[in-house]
């Protein structure tokens, strides 16, 4: 499979067309219904239910898809480090991070760092802690930003955030008073789907807490809407919540939030490959995410 393929999939898994996908990459329709039915015919599976509301992913799609996305972004970092040797850049920072992280810090933290260094490339990835780890040791990324319970301890930590815990239930709970066994008697723990995060499992089950859980393969706002209208509850991390932007949302859509009790938090921290812990740029780099961290912290004022 050439990463061109995984291009032109990715491209109609967006669009949910493969006319719309021929007119963005530049092919015609009937070369990218080729393309994608030879990869299917390659992987030997169908990937797409086609049907007059356009081409959707059915569930071999669903399962392949993180997997392709890596690939062929780990396949545009190369291209990238190829491009930049040859036009004689001298560093070309590639940093891994977890999604909310990537959206509520990274932006101004790498907009402060290019300010003083504006020469420097810098390319982002977002990817679970799994992957974040594995794209650390395979030296895919220079740089990540996590939370420290999944990150291989054998790296060079540098703590950023305490981030707490809250439980997030539907519009109208009542919630006065109440412990967060009793907020959760009864209901399902909806979780988003990381490539199997436990986070909320170890938290409640330290707290005694008998549940019932399912993942979702959904963005925070998804969560914390569906949640809302009724479907279960959630325990999520105050970034998560303050990425979803509950403040903003139709009253209809905006849930419930109680902290945890007792409290809990996670720690995110970026982390270095031990050969790196002395680089001066991503030092500097690790200490403009902890100030970006410190100024985008709106979620009290959202709750």
């Amino acid at each position: 499979m050439k990463d061109s393929d995984y291009a032109v999939f990715i491209e109609v898994v967006e669009s949910g067309s493969f006319s719309k996908a021929a007119e963005r990459l530049g092919y015609t329709a009937a070369g990218v219904s080729y393309i994608i039915s030879e990869l299917e015919r390659e992987i030997g599976l169908p990937l797409f239910n086609r049907n007059h509301n356009g081409v959707h992913l059915n569930s071999h799609g669903i399962d392949f898809l993180p997997e392709i996305r890596l690939v062929h972004e780990a396949n545009l970092l190369l291209e990238s480090k190829i491009r930049s040797r040859k036009e004689g850049r001298t560093l070309n920072i590639h940093i891994g991070a977890i999604d909310s992280v990537a959206s509520e810090w990274l932006p101004d933290a790498i907009a402060e760092f290019l300010e003083k260094h504006p020469d420097v490339r810098i390319d982002v990835m977002t990817g679970n802690p799994y992957e974040l780890n594995d794209w650390m040791e395979n030296g895919t990324i220079h740089f990540m930003v996590s939370e420290e319970t999944w990150v291989n301890k054998n790296f060079h930590l540098i703590p950023i955030k305490e981030d707490p815990f809250f439980v997030v239930l539907p519009s109208g709970t009542e919630t006065k008073g109440l412990t967060t066994a009793e907020l959760l008697e009864g209901r399902e723990v909806m979780t988003p789907f990381y490539g199997g995060d436990r986070t909320a499992e170890v938290i409640l089950r330290r707290m005694g807490i008998d549940f019932d859980q399912t993942y979702d393969r959904v963005s925070n706002i998804a969560l914390v809407k569906m949640i809302a209208r009724g479907r279960g509850v959630g325990i999520l991390p105050g970034l998560h919540v303050q990425e979803a932007r509950i403040d903003s949302l139709e009253e209809r859509f905006r849930p419930e939030i109680a902290k945890l009790n007792p409290p809990l938090s996670r720690s995110i921290i970026c982390a270095l490959r031990m050969e790196n812990n002395k680089n001066k740029f991503l030092i500097e780099l690790a200490e403009c995410v902890k100030r970006s961290a410190a100024k985008n912290n709106k979620l009290e004022e959202m709750i």
